[in-house]
């Protein structure tokens, strides 16, 4: 289980809006302007906007000085994309004691911490798979090693008689050497007596 620190935990309460509509409505991130303390819910469908703007108008909030705006359109969450803000995931509950009392919990967390954490990981990673490859090939090269050093092995006796055999051969004479012609001219002397 990964745990992660929040920044920021926001609850509204909301009685306009069954549990079905909600889940339907509303996306499960939303972002968190620290400079203005306004949370951004995202609107899943044009039919939802208006119950949600008037949902959200007339919620409890903790803290009580939030605000939540609703976007509802492309451009609107462009702009909130060019803009480094904390995400935040909403978890919906039903109240268990009124029946159409509706919880949304906003986790919200820091950007510079989940980078943090996602490069602390990816290092991981990379160390990990370093390390594997290096196992791997050390592995493969010891059993190169050991393989061809059996071979090499095997091959030494071999030649040393093949060197014994040709040391015996020189000793007899050969018949190539019959019929071989001189490589330099031979000059008779006659000698008269």
């Amino acid at each position: 289980m990964i745990i992660v620190r929040t920044c920021a935990q926001f609850r509204v309460r909301i009685t306009q809006l069954s549990l079905e509509e909600s889940e339907k409505c509303i996306s499960k991130q939303a972002y968190y302007d620290v400079d203005s303390s306004q949370v951004i819910v995202l609107s899943m469908d044009v039919k939802c906007d208006t119950l949600l703007i008037s949902a959200f108008k007339n919620a409890v909030t903790t803290p009580a000085d939030l605000k939540i705006q609703v976007v509802n359109n492309a451009k609107d969450y462009e702009d909130i994309l060019r803009v480094v803000q904390d995400i935040c995931y909403i978890t919906v509950i039903q109240d268990s004691n009124k029946t159409h009392a509706i919880w949304f919990l906003f986790d919200c967390t820091k950007n510079g911490e989940i980078r943090h954490k996602k490069s602390g990981i990816i290092w991981l990673v990379i160390i990990s798979l370093t390390m594997l490859g290096t196992v791997i090939g050390a592995s493969i090269g010891i059993c190169s090693y050991l393989a061809f050093r059996k071979y090499h092995l095997k091959k030494e006796p071999d030649d040393l008689n093949e060197k014994e055999i040709a040391d015996e051969n020189v000793d007899e004479p050969s018949k190539e050497l019959n019929y071989a012609k001189p490589s330099r001219p031979v000059s008779y002397l006659k000698i008269h007596f």
